[in-house]
Parts: structure tokens; C-alpha cells; sequence
């Protein structure tokens, strides 16, 4: 997998991003009653998705690519099902662009984690000790 330099380069961090930004801007559309616990929820997934994310990206450990994606995938589901219950409540709108943004990235960050078992494998055999390589 090519290394990434910046994050700002990250595919994956650019849609988590992207996602994270829209969630935040519902913050305010929660009124008083929900104030604290539904847009706190929102923003907890929210702001580890892209956390989560950055740390994949820029870990040259795929150990860790598995780690932190498989924590930003849950993230994903976090952050679609606190739009639903919010909606299904009459508490936001959901924004069906944003849905299918989630699920994108779902399948993006699936289709990564498929990569992950062969970098292990490569990785490996880059820091076994070279008397095992025989």
C-alpha cells in the first residue's frame, strides 16, 4: 500500500471528513429537549471517525490499518444510526446524500481491510529474522 504523507492525501480521510463536517452541522438542528445526549452521541462518532481514520492512514503497521478501520467502520454505523433514531423521533431530517455517503465509505473501508491479510503477510516476512528465512 502506497504511504501516505499527508493526510489531506487520504481518500478514505477526505470522505470520513467530508461526512464528519455534515454531521456537525446538525448539531444545532436538535432542539432543547435533545440537547445533550443525541448530539453528544453525534459528535463522539463523528469526531473518532476521522481520528480513526487518520490513524489508519498514516500507521505503517497494517496491523494497526485493521485496527483503527475496523473502530472508524463502527463509527460509520454509529453516526447513521443516531441520524435514524433522530429522525424516526422527528428530532432532525435525514440528509439521503449523506446515507449513501456513509455506506460508501463502508464499502471503501472494506474493500482496504480486504488488502490487509497479504501487507500482513509481506510485513512478516520483512522483520523476520533473517536466520528463519532460510
Amino acid at each position: 500500500m502506497k504511504q501516505i504523507v499527508k493526510i489531506e492525501d487520504s481518500p478514505l480521510w477526505k470522505s470520513a471528513s467530508r461526512i464528519t463536517n455534515a454531521a456537525y452541522t446538525k448539531l444545532d438542528g436538535f432542539g432543547d429537549d435533545e440537547k445533550w445526549f443525541t448530539p453528544s452521541r453525534l459528535r463522539q462518532h463523528a469526531s473518532s471517525l476521522t481520528d480513526e481514520v487518520a490513524m489508519a492512514a498514516g500507521s505503517l503497521d497494517p496491523r494497526d490499518v485493521q485496527h483503527f478501520l475496523g473502530h472508524a467502520r463502527k463509527d460509520l454505523f454509529g453516526i447513521k444510526s443516531v441520524y435514524k433514531m433522530a429522525h424516526d423521533n422527528k428530532l432532525i431530517e435525514i440528509d439521503p446524500e449523506q446515507m449513501v455517503l456513509i455506506d460508501e465509505l463502508v464499502r471503501k473501508i472494506d474493500d482496504r481491510l480486504a488488502s490487509v491479510p497479504a501487507e500482513l503477510k509481506e510485513y512478516w516476512a520483512s522483520i523476520e529474522p533473517p536466520e528463519k528465512k532460510k
